[in-house]
């Protein structure tokens, strides 16, 4: 048995130990004889009475130990909770990230518009000059 069993542990082998014991001091129970005598059969059973006594206190203990582990889990988020988180952070990463694109390309045709554009540049096409045939 480790040391740093529990008591209630402790307790529950103890019990399993005083059963096995009552087990094999049992001796089987004359019948037919007629005198209305138990054969023993008193102290067996107060003893058994006593031990249950145990047993509900110890059943007692561990109900109201589920009661607040049960109480306790259901407040953490279960896996559904979880994806859903982890979807809604992606999609506020994503909207962060239009807004800030969305912001410097309009700030960039803001300060193209108060910018006064250069005049533009004729276009100039040159034809080269004909060249007179040669003579053979």
């Amino acid at each position: 048995m480790a040391e740093s069993a529990s008591p209630m542990l402790i307790r529950l082998n103890d019990l399993q130990r005083q059963l096995d014991e009552v087990r094999q001091s049992k001796a089987p129970l004359e019948t037919g004889s007629g005198g209305g005598d138990s054969m023993g059969m008193d102290a067996r059973v107060t003893k058994l009475e006593t031990h249950m006594e145990y047993v509900r206190k110890d059943l007692d203990a561990i109900s109201g130990k589920l009661d607040k582990l049960v109480e306790n889990t259901s407040q953490l988020p279960t896996k559904r909770d979880l994806t859903t988180n982890t979807f809604a952070a992606i999609g506020i990463g994503f909207a962060v990230m239009a807004i800030v694109v969305g912001g410097i390309i309009g700030g960039l045709g803001w300060i193209q518009s108060r910018v006064s554009p250069a005049p533009a540049a004729t276009p100039v096409a040159s034809v080269p000059a004909a060249s007179a045939p040669a003579a053979h």
